[in-house]
């Protein structure tokens, strides 16, 4: 695939170049910038308005009770900026999850990727501050005869298991 220019966004050389020179950046037909908002408990947030709304409207809550909502999500995820970190990483970690399962299950192959100039990458795209990004995501098929070999090492469920 060629990179594409967009007079708004960087290309996919660009993205390469910050993900440390992953071929799959350019070689994957779809690279998605994973984002994880940190404002995305606020009241004001269309998902917090939604998910409020459908509570409502099933009956869950009443409609005088947007204020107490608005003050538990403040206190659940708003209290600092570690908690709101935590709220973003999860959510977004869940989505990201979920969104690699379904591309597996639709035969396609997804890989994350930490590697990257987070602030390049933010630069480059224009993202906001209030998100952060956790990785970025490589979709696609794998090329014919391409075998993928497991990890070499993986920690102990000691290591991973605290007791």
């Amino acid at each position: 695939m060629e990179a594409q220019n967009c007079p708004r966004y960087g290309t996919e050389q660009t993205l390469r170049a910050l993900a440390f020179d992953q071929p799959k950046v350019t070689e994957a037909p779809v690279i998605l910038i994973v984002l994880a908002d940190r404002e995305g408990w606020k009241l004001d947030n269309s998902t917090v308005e939604n998910t409020f709304n459908d509570f409502v409207q099933s009956g869950k809550m009443q409609a005088e009770q947007k204020e107490w909502f608005a003050g538990v999500t403040q206190g659940l995820y708003g209290r600092d900026e570690m908690a709101a970190q935590a709220f973003a990483n999860k959510n977004t970690g869940l989505f990201a999850m979920s969104l690699m399962y379904a591309a597996t299950a639709n035969g396609l192959e997804s890989h994350p990727m930490d590697g990257f100039d987070h602030d390049g990458v933010r630069k480059e795209f224009n993202i906001p501050e209030k998100y952060w990004i956790p990785m970025l995501i490589a979709i696609g098929h794998l090329n014919p005869g391409t075998e993928i070999h497991p990890k070499g090492w993986r920690q102990s469920f000691d290591n991973i298991v605290l007791e």
